[in-house]
């Protein structure tokens, strides 16, 4: 229920942001993240134990990773998709969400040097043309047959 919950509400996000397309992609950024920040601190609260603790032991790796999380991740990653989603359409520009996980693993081995295991290299092959099928297609292939 959860799978189909979170990819309903993707997809009303972005039909959401397609609407917005009169506000600068950085502002919505900076509305998602005022609004996000407190929801997750509660959940934090509710949900965890030991942040004071894990926050005052922190070392740089720590830091630099939430520094990177929210920079980069966060307001440059969505600023970017937000500012897709209102100049091409929507189904144009959700196929590459997909390629987040393809990301991830291949950052993975070569920042920290995860190896890469047959399946993940076979499931992120066929997402990658999945993917390539979707944005290379021609429009006429996807019209429905009178």
């Amino acid at each position: 229920a959860m799978v189909v919950a979170s990819g309903l509400v993707w997809a009303v996000t972005n039909i959401q942001a397609k609407r917005l397309a009169g506000v600068d992609a950085n502002t919505v950024t900076a509305y998602v993240a005022l609004f996000a920040a407190p929801q997750a601190l509660l959940a934090s609260l509710v949900f965890e134990e030991g942040q004071i603790e894990a926050i005052a032991g922190a070392g740089w790796h720590a830091v630099a990773a939430i520094a990177y999380l929210s920079v980069v991740v966060s307001i440059i990653g969505y600023a970017v998709w937000y500012r897709m989603v209102r100049l091409y359409p929507i189904n144009a520009v959700t196929p590459f969400a997909l390629l987040i996980p393809v990301i991830g693993i291949a950052s993975s081995a070569i920042v920290l040097g995860e190896q890469l295991t047959w399946q993940s290299v076979l499931g992120s092959a066929m997402t990658l043309i999945g993917v390539a099928i979707i944005v290379i297609r021609r429009p006429g292939l996807a019209e429905p047959r009178p």
